[in-house]
């Protein structure tokens, strides 16, 4: 089967963060190399096969999740266009925001790969309690499979399962932020928000650090997606006194640490700058 690139993140998503100028050319900086090198929206946040799945007859479908994930991706324009007016969001702009971020929330590899791994764990566990199971023993030989083979086995969640999983978790992120309030950040002259492989970052700023990180429905968490190089929507559970804020260098800085925290691997920026791209703890700065 050809190779199909599927993007985890939407080309239209990722040259907002290229330079006017220079639409077609994106740094991609990857945090287990430490490397950056010159790419484009087109060759970024992509795997192949990323939305294909397995039907029940057997063939692959490369297009169906790609096609209903398009009229989301698509909804957004409006936003970003009054988000470039600094205007009020209409109901269906909101909407379409809110379907915007959960989405990129769930779609993206971290997400996908950690449920993937639990709902694996989960799998592997009932099925080494059902190996103990003189029953299940004895249906396995008559099917075949040798009692002493049951040992050798590990159950694994499908990749086709855990995907549409995720993607139909949306749901529940989408609700939670249509709750909180919302403030757009626009980055000062010279100052580019970075985005990343995981790009909705959240955190209870202040609090001591802890094993266990804090959830959407937390009264003290803040998110933060970058929208562009200039814009950044945060959220956070209090009513915001405007819609739009003219953020200082600083702000831009934390919230491109909390990028970079969050990122799986990928880290994409409009310049090989270090600043962009050098990872720092929150507390560091």
């Amino acid at each position: 089967m050809p190779a199909i690139s599927h993007h985890y993140l939407p080309q239209v998503y990722l040259r907002r963060f290229a330079l006017r100028e220079t639409r077609k050319l994106l740094w991609e900086y990857d945090k287990t190399t430490g490397l950056a090198k010159p790419s484009t929206p087109k060759k970024s946040g992509c795997e192949d096969h990323y939305h294909s799945f397995k039907t029940r007859d057997g063939t692959i479908d490369t297009g169906s999740i790609e096609n209903q994930l398009g009229r989301i991706e698509t909804a957004i324009d409006p936003v970003y266009e009054a988000i470039r007016m600094q205007r009020l969001l209409t109901d269906s702009e909101w909407a379409a925001f809110f379907a915007f971020a959960g989405l990129m929330m769930v779609r993206v590899p971290h997400f996908i790969s950690t449920f993937d791994d639990f709902a694996s764990k989960v799998l592997d566990a009932s099925y080494q309690m059902l190996s103990q199971s003189e029953a299940f023993v004895k249906g396995c030989e008559a099917r075949g499979v040798p009692r002493e083979m049951l040992g050798q086995f590990e159950v694994r969640a499908d990749r086709g399962f855990s995907l549409s999983m995720c993607l139909e978790s949306m749901q529940t992120p989408m609700r939670l932020f249509s709750q909180m309030g919302w403030i757009f950040l626009k980055a000062p002259a010279n100052e580019n928000f970075i985005t990343g492989d995981n790009p909705v970052s959240h955190c209870a700023p202040g609090r001591p650090k802890s094993i266990y990180p804090p959830g959407l429905a937390d009264q003290d968490i803040e998110i933060a997606l970058p929208l562009s190089r200039t814009a950044c929507a945060v959220g956070a559970w209090k009513t915001a006194s405007q819609l739009y804020e003219q953020a200082t260098a600083k702000t831009v800085e934390i919230v491109n640490v909390r990028t970079a925290m969050a990122a799986r691997r990928y880290l994409y920026g409009p310049k090989h700058d270090p600043k962009f791209f050098v990872p720092r703890p929150p507390d560091a700065l």
